[in-house]
């Protein structure tokens, strides 16, 4: 009731077939505003108001940057109770797997940092993993940060008929490890197969092919870029698997039954306690 109330409020026309995703804290839907076509979310918890306002930086950061074409804007709806977004809505062609080359970040500017200085390392749930040993053996290694759209994957680029089209800026933030994107463009869609155990809907040969060769592409941008060593490599990717880890507990407190959220923690710890073996 509240949902259909605060939509009649801003004039939003739906039916019940075009909601999306609803969780009581958050809902997607597609429906019209002023007979325009429209993909609109609501945020009605205060725990996810959060996710409202990263939607909007990175939303205009990304529109600066105009590195991809982003969906136009109708509204952005900031009320005491609710938050709303009103997108336009893109047509989408059929979806094809692209190489991971083609669409890193690797052109936004850096800024360097400690590892021994990097904020979320004294988050509660890291400080129960143990790394005190690791962290001294490299916490004087300068690590490269900037912004990053925090959900980088398949399923947030949209191939219009045009243009690709990047979207769902909920997870952004100005300082992330530099690699975070390019390493979740990558991994995020293995973990959602294995968890929906969808392997029955796709072409295994072309999917293992796919991975492949992203893998090759994704070490050689590693050496590439900064010519870094395999030593450095690991760190970065010792970081990465602990900023998800940070964006999944961060998930879980808000939606407490998300049973996907709590698979990838329950992945990613098992994937720290091997990390640590064999660095």
């Amino acid at each position: 009731m509240q949902l259909i109330n605060i939509l009649r409020k801003e004039k939003i026309n739906y039916d019940k077939n075009s909601i999306k995703y609803c969780n009581f804290d958050k809902i997607i839907l597609f429906g019209k505003y002023n007979k325009l076509q429209c993909f609109v979310k609501i945020f009605v918890n205060k725990k996810t108001f959060k996710f409202f306002y990263n939607e909007i930086d990175g939303y205009l950061f990304f529109k600066k940057k105009r590195i991809f074409k982003l969906p136009k804007i109708y509204k952005f709806i900031d009320k005491k109770n609710y938050k709303i977004i009103i997108f336009e809505k893109i047509v989408k062609k059929k979806k094809k797997f692209k190489l991971f080359k083609k669409i890193s970040f690797d052109k936004l500017k850096s800024k360097e940092k400690k590892f021994s200085e990097l904020d979320f390392l004294n988050c509660n749930q890291f400080l129960k993993l143990n790394l005190n040993n690791y962290c001294k053996n490299c916490k004087d290694y300068k690590i490269l940060l900037k912004p990053s759209h925090g959900d980088f994957s398949h399923y947030n680029v949209l191939k219009g008929y045009k243009n690709d089209y990047l979207i769902d800026f909920e997870y952004f933030s100005k300082n992330r490890s530099f690699f975070h994107d390019d390493l979740n463009w990558y991994i995020s869609l293995i973990i959602n197969f294995i968890y929906n155990k969808n392997f029955s809907n796709i072409n295994l040969i072309s999917f293992f092919m796919y991975f492949v060769l992203n893998l090759i592409m994704l070490f050689l941008f590693f050496k590439k870029f900064h010519q870094i060593s395999l030593k450095q490599i690991n760190v970065y990717i010792l970081i990465f698997i602990l900023e998800k880890i940070k964006i999944s507990y961060q998930d879980i407190y808000i939606n407490k039954t998300n049973r996907f959220n709590k698979f990838k923690v329950k992945l990613y710890l098992r994937l720290i306690n091997i990390f640590l073996k064999k660095i």
